[in-house]
């Protein structure tokens, strides 16, 4: 009777199970996911768009970065101790309030460092706002992934949207423009002179918060990549440093503050 009846019950529930997935992902693949309409696409559309940009100002400063900022480059060794005396590295957060009153209390020096600041100012709020948009992109990012799980994104999950064409492209470019951002931060401007310019700018432009790694998620010292080594322990390992992130010692992770991710 059950070979009459279409052969063991299971092997029909698998079967039947089996053509269903097989329809959604066949109704996923069709869905056009680059829409005007479909908020979901065009969220990760924007963000693959702003990653983009972003490594590309990131290129174009790379190339760029003002001989002070690069004092292991200066050979000479009174001109490198001169601007020793302004450009500081991130042991200025520990103590500013020393390295500020040893320049108020020479003339002389305050002098070189008002001409310091109305020289490079105007570009040191360019590279600072090319190192926050790698933090907001980063903070985007991981939104976009926590939306789609929670399903802001209707009938939108992270599952279907990989069973899409267009969207698992998306998907993967989002990530890899991430990991280009951080290996361009690493390979083009090094960790020391991220701290200077960074430390410059709040000093001469005030603010600056958002490039330091207090919340685990931030960007600023020494390696960009090397934080990726310890998986589960980056945000901890970040958030115990004052300029933790890829913009010192540590990098940004998608997985938030309790050191999961995404």
């Amino acid at each position: 009777r059950r070979a009459a009846a279409g052969g063991r019950p299971e092997v029909v529930r698998g079967a039947a199970a089996g053509a269903r997935r097989a329809e959604m992902a066949t109704t996923t693949s069709q869905i056009d996911l680059l829409a005007d309409g479909n908020v979901c696409g065009q969220t990760l559309l924007r963000l693959v768009s702003r990653a983009s940009s972003i490594i590309t100002e990131l290129l174009r400063l790379s190339e760029v970065v003002p001989l002070p900022f690069r004092l292991e480059a200066i050979s000479d060794k009174a001109t490198r101790r001169r601007y020793e005396a302004v450009v500081f590295d991130y042991a200025y957060l520990k103590a500013s309030l020393a390295f500020e009153q040893r320049i108020e209390s020479n003339a002389d020096l305050l002098d070189f460092d008002q001409d310091f600041r109305d020289t490079f100012v105007d570009l040191l709020v360019r590279y600072y706002q090319a190192f926050e948009s790698v933090v907001k992109y980063v903070r985007d990012l991981r939104q976009f992934f926590r939306d789609l799980e929670a399903g802001v994104f209707i009938q939108h999950t992270l599952a279907n949207v990989l069973l899409n064409d267009d969207g698992k492209q998306l998907v993967c470019e989002a990530l890899y423009l991430f990991g280009v951002m951080l290996l361009t931060l690493e390979t083009k401007i090094e960790g020391v002179v991220r701290e200077r310019l960074v430390v410059s700018y709040m000093r001469y432009v005030g603010g600056g918060q958002a490039v330091l790694g207090d919340d685990g998620t931030d960007v600023s010292s020494g390696s960009s990549v090397s934080a990726y080594e310890h998986d589960g322990d980056i945000d901890s390992n970040v958030s115990r440093r004052r300029g933790g992130g890829f913009f010192s010692g540590g990098s940004a992770s998608l997985g938030g503050g309790g050191g999961g991710s995404t």
